[in-house]
């Protein structure tokens, strides 16, 4: 499977993090992004009412093959794995979604955070309509 990520080579081999944060759009207003996904900390993040992100990780462990609720940084990213996410939204045509990117340092201890290290966004106008073929 060809990775639908290209790093740069300094990032190759590291532990990489994705979390998907949907943003609510407001057109002719400042937009707003939930500071959750920039944070450091480890504090638990009030989740929007009315919108719930889902991950797994679809490889050959039972135990994470199933959707569970997102973490403050995101899934584990490997290589050639494909990560899942499922958002329930009120609105869905309203959300874009924020993608952080986290990896760990290489002078990391267990319990430090990761690293923020990019950011995109996928806006509606991005989407492809099918019926599931």
């Amino acid at each position: 499977m060809n990775s639908p990520l290209k790093l740069k080579s300094r990032l190759g081999g590291r532990l990489m993090n994705i979390k998907v944060t949907p943003v609510q759009l407001s057109f002719g207003t400042e937009p707003h992004v939930e500071d959750s996904s920039l944070s450091t900390d480890t504090m638990d993040v009030e989740v929007p009412m009315g919108v719930y992100v889902e991950v797994a990780t679809l490889d050959d462990d039972p135990a994470i093959c199933h959707l569970q609720p997102q973490e403050q940084f995101g899934r584990e990213y490997k290589q050639d794995g494909v990560l899942l996410v499922n958002v329930f939204a009120p609105n869905p045509k309203g959300l874009a979604y924020l993608i952080d990117f986290y990896s760990y340092s290489t002078r990391a201890s267990i319990e430090d955070p990761p690293c923020h290290i990019g950011y995109t966004y996928v806006l509606p106008n991005m989407f492809k309509p099918s019926e599931g073929n």
